[in-house]
């Protein structure tokens, strides 16, 4: 765990509804800006987190 002043993980956060847009921001936030994570909130979007619009997502988190 960083402590204060020292280094932060970024955490991006994905629009469900838009997935292919989703994953274009994803990468942008990975590799421009540093980012090390996804962060999913399926109550959210009221949708469980097999639901087929997170596949995209999780397909880009493993590349």
């Amino acid at each position: 765990m960083p402590t204060a002043g020292g280094p932060r993980r970024r955490v991006a956060g994905a629009d469900l509804t838009r997935p292919v847009q989703a994953v274009r921001k994803l990468h942008r936030a990975v590799e421009k800006l540093g980012f090390v994570a996804l962060r999913i909130v399926p109550w959210l979007w009221q949708l469980p987190l097999t639901d087929r619009l997170c596949s995209p997502l999780y397909a880009a988190c493993v590349e």
